[in-house]
């Protein structure tokens, strides 16, 4: 990769950890890397293809290195219900700990429809090829069933990581001080455990 093209991408990926994507431009990603705007579209054609670079340089890759540590975990023949629990969790305080960028991210497929990222639809696939027979044999589910019930957690995963704290309160009626996201985790563990295993 292009030193140009990498710094390009470290100020995009920066710019969208801190801003919606509607206030995201090519024009702001070559003054925050030095470059002129000519430079940024040689390198990325377009606004939309630079935030796919983003996205995929810091969500995609991230989310296939966690299918993959999960694929390990599963093969060494830990208990099941444990790492689900524990998985969830960690793709949530992924998604969570990306912010703004994860919510941009999100925004894009949500409001325009922008399926172009099929490369998360890719990872997500993987995710379910890999976890589905796990799920049916320990639920004694058929396949079908199986991915349906994790595509739900993962639909719950992502609304709940993509959520503002303020969000969190009003999602899970939490109205005093408590730490939000604590609670949120907890009733994530146990609620990918009755929607994956069953009651």
């Amino acid at each position: 990769m292009s030193e140009n093209r990498t710094v390009i991408l470290d100020a995009a990926r920066q710019i969208l950890t801190e801003v919606p994507a509607s206030a995201f431009s090519s024009r702001e990603v070559a003054r925050k890397a030095g470059v002129s705007v000519g430079v940024v579209h040689y390198h990325f054609q377009s606004r939309q293809g630079l935030m796919r670079a983003a996205y995929d340089a810091e969500y995609y890759q991230g989310l296939l290195r966690l299918v993959d540590d999960v694929r390990a975990e599963l093969g060494a023949g830990e208990d099941f219900e444990e790492l689900l629990i524990e998985n969830t969790l960690r793709v949530f305080r992924f998604c969570r700990s990306r912010g703004q960028l994860y919510r941009n991210f999100l925004s894009s497929i949500v409001e325009r429809g922008d399926l172009g990222h099929v490369r998360e639809l890719e990872g997500q696939d993987r995710m379910l090829r890999l976890v589905a027979p796990f799920v049916a044999q320990h639920a004694k589910i058929s396949m079908p069933e199986a991915r349906l019930r994790l595509s739900c957690l993962t639909m719950l995963v992502a609304r709940l990581a993509a959520s503002s704290e303020s969000e969190l309160r009003l999602i899970l009626e939490v109205s005093d001080d408590t730490d939000v996201v604590a609670i949120a985790e907890k009733t994530l563990g146990e609620t990918a455990r009755r929607i994956v295993l069953g009651p």
